[in-house]
């Protein structure tokens, strides 16, 4: 029997059209009323992905930021932040043509005057943007960097990074143009895990979809796992099964309705 549903977000829940499904907000309701949790689990901030749910905010668990920030029912759970003086060198390597920061407190995202003029392209991410001038006018803790990587040089990018900031800080490529920057140690299968250990849930309760590598350490913990169709093959085989965003909510209603 199901018990908790995990899903990824972008490319996965909303598809790549970026569009909630149809049929989202029903089906949504009848997991709450059978006592299902829904697990929306991203690395968009944690207000971002509260925007999407707004009317299920009290029923559901949220993991943001890869992991970062885990939320269960409009209660905290966890936040791991990131060293500010490894964000300073983070932010110097990142002074380039081709790529736009955007850094991410629990509540606030925030946008360096390069990424001011591209607003319009990354305001679906993040919903309470505020401009800076500089990284160190921020005075809040930091989760995670959404990385921008304009010219799709993102597998270079991302290793450069952890090759330059490995015992410090990790780099996970989530899109074929995004790269995250988050804390040592966290991922969304660790979200889900503490949820899972609250919660008393076993893996074969589980039941997860995802599309991209920041998605991997969940679906491992899902007996009942999907890998959406327009993966690569090596991501496919970390599912059980393979749907396309489109399926998602009939599946849900197979498998756990």
């Amino acid at each position: 029997m199901i018990k908790l549903i995990a899903t990824d977000i972008d490319g996965t829940l909303l598809g790549l059209t970026k569009t909630m499904p149809e049929r989202a907000d029903e089906i949504i309701t009848k997991l709450i009323k059978k006592g299902i949790l829904f697990v929306p689990a991203s690395g968009r901030s944690y207000s971002a992905i509260e925007h999407l749910f707004v009317p299920f905010i009290n029923d559901i668990a949220i993991i943001a930021e890869n992991g970062g920030v885990v939320n269960y029912k409009g209660k905290e759970l966890f936040t791991k932040t990131l060293q500010k003086d490894t964000l300073i060198e983070v932010m110097e390597f990142l002074d380039q043509d081709n790529i736009f920061p955007i850094i991410n407190s629990r509540y606030e995202s925030y946008l360096l005057p390069q990424i001011v003029t591209v607003r319009e392209k990354v305001a679906h991410y993040c919903t309470a943007m505020k401009d800076i001038d500089r990284f160190e006018d921020i005075e809040k803790d930091i989760v995670s960097v959404s990385i921008w990587v304009t010219d799709g040089s993102v597998v270079e990018v991302c290793n450069e990074l952890n090759k330059r900031f490995n015992d410090r800080a990790m780099f996970v490529a989530t899109g074929k143009f995004w790269i995250d920057a988050i804390p040592m140690g966290v991922n969304k299968g660790i979200g889900l895990k503490m949820l899972m250990k609250k919660l008393n849930i076993k893996s074969s309760e589980v039941m997860a979809f995802g599309d991209y590598n920041n998605d991997i350490e969940m679906l491992q913990l899902a007996e009942t796992s999907y890998v959406m169709d327009h993966a690569t093959d090596e991501m496919k085989a970390y599912g059980n099964f393979v749907c396309s965003p489109e399926e998602i909510m009939s599946e849900i209603e197979k498998h756990a309705l």
